[in-house]
């Protein structure tokens, strides 16, 4: 079956690669043809904690927004099984680690209370055992979901005979597995995927070579399963794309708009933005140039709205950009700033809680 749009969350704990694994897909969609949309949730903490991302790709549109039940679940650990079992329609296909099917609920120190009452409720509404084991069966029982079971520590340990790899950093590739297993299911050519790695991964050959290699590995194992979800050729007809996150465009806005001085202390999920101006302070192309701006990394937020300040009130177009928690800090330069009408622009990423983080 040859479908218009595919909607899909991957998951799997924060500092696992959620982030690399959508990067180098994102990359392979855009690079066929497909539009792809996709929004990542993640906590504010290194590693450890539930983060996943919920994309829309389609063959004949660039998406807009995003869709509920999704098409395909990819799961690097038992909680994105368990917290998203939900969320997938009938007919639908979970991919997941074949290690995991023993984890129990109870067993998943870092799932939030709240969330771990919900799923232990939707396990008792639907008959099912709350394990991984329990709402696979049930999904492939009650909703006909198609089952792709991976041995991740197979792969992982053909990779590391391979490459002669350090099997203490094997965790490291778990996130090249789970985008060789969604580029399995989907039907992405070997050739888009060889593209995003060799974008991704840029002058660190090694990488692009090992996650190809996981890509063969895991295209062996999952033969019967290539093409489950597979998207009509692409329609969309346009001859050359972007592909950019949020961040970057806000950046791109700023710079299009004049500025010349970005000021900011590192906060998730603002500092982003201020990276990537960073990155492209200066830049000379053939029909001229852009910049130069100065971006600063400030001690504190009460410095990064101060600067800003000065280097407005100094005739400089300026801005900053911060999160919940920093935005707060700034109150007593916004203040300022209103008080004698200086013009500065803040960028403000919204972020729920804890304590002075919620909006």
């Amino acid at each position: 079956m040859v479908l218009e749009e595919v909607s899909a969350i991957l998951g799997g704990p924060q500092g696992a690669g959620v982030e690399t694994s959508i990067a180098i897909l994102a990359r392979a969609l855009a690079r066929i043809g497909y539009g792809i949309l996709a929004n990542r949730e993640y906590y504010s903490n290194i590693t450890g904690r539930h983060s996943y991302v919920h994309l829309q790709i389609s063959s004949t549109r660039l998406p807009r927004s995003l869709s509920y039940p999704v098409d395909l679940l990819a799961a690097m650990d038992a909680e994105t099984v368990l917290t998203h079992f939900t969320d997938i329609a009938r007919g639908g296909v979970a991919i997941y680690d074949s290690s995991s099917l023993n984890k129990h609920l109870d067993e998943i120190p870092s799932i939030e209370e709240a969330t771990r009452e919900r799923v232990r409720k939707a396990c008792m509404e639907r008959g099912a055992e709350c394990s991984v084991e329990g709402v696979v069966k049930y999904l492939e029982r009650e909703y006909g979901v198609k089952l792709v079971e991976v041995d991740f520590s197979k792969v992982l340990k053909g990779l590391a005979k391979t490459f002669k790899l350090d099997p203490r950093q094997l965790s490291r590739y778990a996130s090249g597995v789970l985008v060789s297993s969604v580029a399995v299911v989907l039907d992405i050519h070997e050739d888009a995927l060889s593209y995003a790695l060799g974008a991704h991964f840029k002058g660190r050959e090694s990488l692009i070579q090992q996650n190809m290699h996981i890509y063969k590995l895991v295209s062996a194992e999952l033969s019967r399963f290539r093409g489950t979800l597979r998207l009509g050729k692409p329609s969309i007809g346009l001859d050359k794309v972007l592909l950019a996150t949020g961040n970057d465009v806000v950046a791109m806005a700023k710079v299009v708009a004049g500025v010349r001085y970005q000021s900011y202390y590192p906060i998730t999920p603002a500092a982003d933005e201020s990276l990537l101006l960073e990155r492209y302070s200066y830049v000379e192309y053939e029909e001229g140039s852009v910049g130069p701006l100065v971006v600063m990394q400030t001690e504190d937020e009460i410095a990064a709205i101060a600067s800003a300040i000065g280097a407005s009130l100094a005739g400089a177009r300026s801005s900053t950009s911060t999160s919940g928690p920093g935005f707060d800090l700034m109150v007593e330069g916004l203040s300022f700033a209103g008080a004698n009408e200086v013009p500065v622009v803040i960028t403000y990423y919204q972020r729920g809680g804890p304590s002075t983080g919620q909006p």
